[in-house]
């Protein structure tokens, strides 16, 4: 897939560059208002076991805002979903905060939020991935 700033600028959200295929998207869009959700440790954030609980649940079906249900299969979610997150920079893995109800270090998945000038950069690959961060950016504020 090319990615061209006329593409970026027209879809509904990051998710819609990120994935190409409808399934991973879908399933990362029920995981994004899922983690929006999740606030047991701070704010868009999630533990590993909560995680693992949605993956879960998700293989086993999750109702979308239209009402459909929506199975993914818990390994493609973590191959795919939270892989990609991961690897192109979008999702923090192993984010060390201490919780002092537990009296330990918790381990969170969390997203990255981008600091973004208040223009985007005048052309290229910064101006696109300005705007490719800038709509992820969107999903949390």
């Amino acid at each position: 897939m090319i990615i061209s700033e006329e593409l970026i600028l027209r879809s509904k959200d990051s998710l819609d560059i990120i994935f190409s295929n409808s399934k991973s998207r879908k399933a990362s869009r029920l995981f994004i208002t899922w983690l929006k959700t999740n606030n047991n440790y701070g704010p868009n954030s999630a533990t590993k076991t909560a995680v693992s609980d949605f993956a879960n649940s998700l293989q086993e079906g999750i109702l979308d805002s239209k009402g459909n249900i929506i199975k993914y299969s818990r390994v493609s979610f973590y191959g795919t979903v939270i892989k990609t997150l991961i690897r192109e920079g979008f999702l923090q893995k192993d984010l060390a905060i201490w919780s002092s109800s537990r009296n330990k270090t918790m381990w969170l998945y969390a997203p990255h939020i981008f600091k973004l000038s208040v223009e985007p950069p005048s052309q290229g690959f910064y101006k696109l991935s300005y705007y490719i961060c800038k709509k992820w950016n969107n999903n949390f504020l």
